[in-house]
């Protein structure tokens, strides 16, 4: 397999994880979701570091248009997924948020009774 193929199949992965990811966070399992997400991060790094070695080696060859095709769908594909994932973090985020308040509310209400002087 030369570095052509394993760009293209480690963007292929990078789609087929953020599918996941979305699956996950639709199901309601935060977590399995952000262990994908982390595994994904993995990936994108490894597709970066391709596409570092396929720009040297495109130099002295030219790139086949159906790979740069497909790549460019690929690339887009996972930018709409990037994007559908960004509203589930926000909506996370804000879940997360509320119930950090909720809990120092109660702690804060819970202050003020003396437990010591119940009969």
């Amino acid at each position: 397999m030369n570095n052509q193929d394993l760009f293209i199949q480690a963007l292929r992965d990078a789609v087929m994880m953020s599918q996941q990811v979305i699956e996950c966070f639709n199901k309601g399992n935060t977590g399995a979701a952000l262990n994908i997400l982390e595994n994904r991060s993995r990936v994108i790094n490894i597709v970066f570091h391709l596409d570092e070695k396929l720009q040297l080696e495109s130099q002295n060859t030219p790139i086949d248009e159906q790979r740069e095709r497909l790549t460019l769908e690929l690339i887009q594909a996972i930018n709409t997924f990037d994007d559908k994932i960004q509203e589930y973090l926000v909506k996370e985020k804000v879940i997360t948020q509320n119930e950090i308040a909720k809990t120092h509310k109660n702690k804060e209400n819970l202050k003020g009774y003396n437990l010591n002087n119940t009969k």
